[in-house]
């Protein structure tokens, strides 16, 4: 019974990650992304910090996550991702998540990024990056100092 609740869990967290990607009409010439559309600090100075939080997942099998309040990890990892170069794809409909992060703000707003492969997706926009992006945002996650819970 866990195991088919286990992989139901799993079947809907790749639809939810990949759902966003699901844009008609997004522009498909490939061009570096320099503005801040792509950029993702979560540094507004006008945000509590208390109300922020970040809940990254390592996917699929076991799903493990780390929930994190400190502001300081939050823009570390956030900042890590904006340094990688990302070119604008649409969306080529793979399945599967190797990484899930979503930063709850304030007023429960979300922004989100899933990590498959060479494919990042920031909330509903695709970008290709780096096969290195997935090794090194899974050593960031080990270097968090905080408890890994089951997602």
């Amino acid at each position: 019974m866990k195991k088919i609740a286990l992989a139901i869990t799993a079947v809907v967290l790749c639809i939810l990650a990949l759902f966003g990607c699901n844009k008609t009409g997004m522009n498909t010439q490939e061009k570096n992304v320099s503005s801040s559309t792509a950029n993702s600090s979560v540094t507004d100075s006008s945000v509590k910090k208390e109300n922020i939080y970040m809940t990254f997942a390592k996917l699929p099998s076991p799903p493990k996550c780390k929930k994190v309040k400190d502001q300081a990890t939050i823009n570390k990892v956030t900042e890590y991702i904006d340094s990688y170069e990302k070119v604008p794809i649409e969306n080529r409909k793979e399945k599967g998540g190797q990484i899930l992060i979503t930063i709850t703000l304030p007023e429960g707003k979300m922004k989100q990024y899933t990590v498959v492969g060479d494919k990042l997706q920031i909330d509903n926009a695709c970008y290709k990056v780096s096969k290195n992006l997935i090794s090194n945002l899974e050593k960031l996650y080990d270097q968090i100092d905080v408890p890994e819970e089951k997602y």
